[in-house]
């Protein structure tokens, strides 16, 4: 088995950002001696702060509805219906579904449930290692339980749940299901770490953004105070200046390097605000990469939990909801996206918000339903009531296949159970085969095992086939009688398919062997129409000509040629019905072409050809020419018409052949010298 790690490395954010909300909930410290996942960077110490704050509490589990109490006469019969309701509910081998409470879930095919189902009562009792792995999945949902989990052992509870996952995961019974579970939670951790690291450096792009931030302000207002010196300097010096005397102006203030000065300041705060973009650049993309991580690592928790629903594996279910509602512990997380819309079908109820808590409540009443169940299936048991038993036993094993109750059912009463669902496959195959002799056979074994199966009703079937049998026989015989074979073999059929081994029809059999004279009339008259090629009027009589010939060798082959013949054209015109229907006339009408090889008389095939002449006449006129011309030895405009027939009709069986035969006939004409053949 492959291997994994024995503890559960719990990463911690840097004390800094121990007040920052986290996108995973509230971090999990794990205590001084855990050690970390082997390949993985060892873990920062815990810091000195105060103890993480516990999760929000999980909803208490809801305890095994308590079905103690007397269970004879109405008890009995009540408490399966708290499993299944008789008119919603039911189990449907045949297509594989099991619906309960209004919910639907797919069981697969219907061969692998019975062999599933089988199987299931074959089993011994459960072995120690069952026993353990029962144990060590009720240990961890306690570990996990509202009840048992506080702030104080918190992490040792997680952890100490966690580790026995591993230890779950090793029993066959387990599935593996529990291996999984663990590595989901492994990769939530990592992805927290991630998560993390990536808020780490949010937080340090924004303080050097916030830096960045001041500096541009700081250069900006700088710059605005060189636009203002430069401005009074413009005004100084546009301003007269006279000497007291009245002398030339005085020379203007010399503007120095101000322009180098004002352009080189705007190209540097240009340059701070590029920069500042591109952090803020940074610093979403930083945010929107935790964001993903944070919903993909929900998203696939969720998909986990959602799969182990619909697998109706009901306590790892619940174990899945009970680490992730511990491990997203925001109020946002509960919330079911994956599977929402499925979720929703099971509840009709009009806005309707599945969440964590409703997969958790449909795991636990699934639980306690089939807890009752099986109490239920004991009580009818030892109150004799076996077939009702097994019928409770059948649904409550497809709701909680995997359950411990179903597990630790009597090995016992599975045996019994057992023998009476071979019984009952049996009696179904017999009466499958309307063998009625071996169902009063298989009635009274089942009676005996079980004293509720409605034996009433099968015995009352059995004797209305017999009874249906026996009047179809006797209509045969007035038939027979009445010189109308063919109403005697239709009455003689049904008799024999509701009643195979009726004695009376060997009777019968015999009364028209003696009739034989009576029958050979039809002899030549079949003779008459066969060698009329009127084989449509032999199919039409085939149950009458069947018994004249019976006993004629020669005469049943020809029969039979005859039958297979008007079989084949029936099969055509069917052909030819559906090709018309989808749009290919042509190819419709090369079927029928064919079939008119084998009877051109026949009425039906010549009604058939009629009905495609108008949607056909070119492409028929094309292979009436070609065949003329080839059959007049004009190979050459034989196969020219041909190949038109051929671009009508590309696809064209008939055509394709002509061409192959009449090319062959062409080149052995010119081979032959025969050029007048070749035209």
């Amino acid at each position: 088995m492959k291997s994994f790690p024995a503890t559960l490395l719990f990463f911690f954010s840097l004390a800094s950002l121990g007040a920052a909300p986290t996108p995973f909930g509230t971090p999990i410290s794990p205590g001084a001696a855990t050690p970390a996942v082997p390949g993985t960077p060892p873990a920062p110490p815990a810091p000195s702060a105060a103890p993480p704050v516990a999760p929000p509490a999980a909803p208490a589990p809801a305890p095994v509805a308590s079905t103690s109490g007397d269970y004879s006469s109405g008890t009995v019969e009540r408490a399966p219906d708290k499993i299944f309701d008789v008119n919603r509910d039911s189990v449907d081998l045949e297509t594989g579904t099991l619906r309960w409470k209004d919910k639907t879930f797919s069981l697969g095919d219907s061969k692998v449930l019975r062999a599933r189902l089988e199987r299931y009562l074959a089993s011994p009792a459960p072995n120690d290692d069952v026993v353990q792995h029962a144990k060590i999945l009720a240990e961890i949902e306690t570990l996990l339980s509202p009840q048992k989990i506080t702030r104080q052992n918190f992490n040792k509870n997680y952890q100490r749940a966690w580790d026995l996952l591993f230890k779950a995961g090793e029993f066959e019974s387990d599935g593996e299901n529990s291996l999984t579970i663990a590595s989901q939670v492994m990769k939530v951790y990592r992805d927290k770490q991630e998560a993390r690291k990536l808020l780490i450096s949010q937080k340090q792009q924004e303080l050097e953004r916030k830096y960045q931030s001041e500096r541009t302000i700081v250069r900006a207002r700088a710059l605005e105070r060189r636009k203002d010196l430069a401005a009074n300097r413009v005004i100084a010096a546009a301003a007269p200046r006279s000497s007291a005397k009245g002398g030339d102006p005085a020379p203007a203030p010399s503007g120095g390097s101000g322009g180098a000065e004002h352009t080189e300041g705007t190209a540097d705060l240009e340059e701070h605000r590029s920069e500042l973009g591109k952090m803020d650049a940074s610093i979403r993309k930083t945010e929107a990469t935790r964001t993903a991580l944070e919903w993909k690592s929900r998203l696939e928790f969720q998909s986990q939990i959602v799969s182990l629903l619909f697998q109706r594996r009901w306590q790892h279910a619940g174990i899945a909801t009970a680490f992730y509602r511990h491990t997203f512990d925001d109020s946002s997380a509960q919330e079911l996206r994956v599977g929402e819309k499925e979720i929703k079908s099971m509840f009709p109820v009009s806005n309707f918000s599945p969440t964590l808590d409703t997969v958790d409540a449909l795991a636990r009443t699934a639980r306690s339903d089939v807890a009752t169940g099986i109490k239920a299936v004991r009580q009818l048991y030892d109150s004799g009531r076996r077939y009702k038993a097994f019928e409770r036993l059948q649904e409550t094993f497809f709701l909680g296949e995997y359950t411990q109750e179903i597990m630790f059912f009597d090995p016992d009463k599975k045996t019994v159970l057992l023998e009476l669902w071979q019984d009952l496959q049996l009696l179904q195959k017999v009466g499958d085969e309307r063998d009625l002799d071996a169902v009063d056979v298989q009635l009274r074994k089942i009676a005996a095992a079980a004293s509720d199966f409605p034996a009433a009703q099968v015995e009352s079937r059995v004797r209305n086939a017999r009874r249906a049998s026996n009047l179809a026989l006797f209509a045969a015989k007035q038939s027979a009688f009445a010189n109308d074979p063919e109403k005697s073999a239709q009455h003689l059929e049904r008799s024999t398919k509701l009643w195979p081994q009726n004695p009376a029809i060997e009777e019968f059999t015999r009364t028209l062997e003696s009739r034989a004279d009576t029958l050979s009339r039809l002899v030549p008259e079949f003779d008459a129409l066969h060698k009329d090629r009127k084989f449509r009027e032999i199919f039409k009589r085939k149950e009458a000509f069947g018994l004249a010939v019976a006993g004629d060798a020669g005469r049943s082959a020809l029969l039979k040629e005859s039958l297979d013949l008007t079989a084949k054209i029936e099969g055509a015109v069917m052909q030819s019905k559906i090709l018309k229907e989808s749009g290919n006339a042509c190819m419709a009408w090369d079927v029928l072409e064919e079939a008119h090889g084998l009877d051109s008389g026949d009425e039906v095939l010549m009604a058939a050809r009629m009905g495609l002449v108008p949607m056909v006449g070119d492409y028929a006129n094309r292979l009436s020419r070609a065949a003329a011309e080839e059959n007049s030895g004009h190979y050459g405009a034989s196969l020219a018409w041909y190949l038109a027939a051929q671009e009508k009709n590309p696809s064209s069986e008939i055509a394709r052949k002509a061409l192959a035969r009449v090319g062959e006939k062409l080149l052995k004409a010119v081979q032959d010298g025969k050029g007048g053949s070749a035209k």
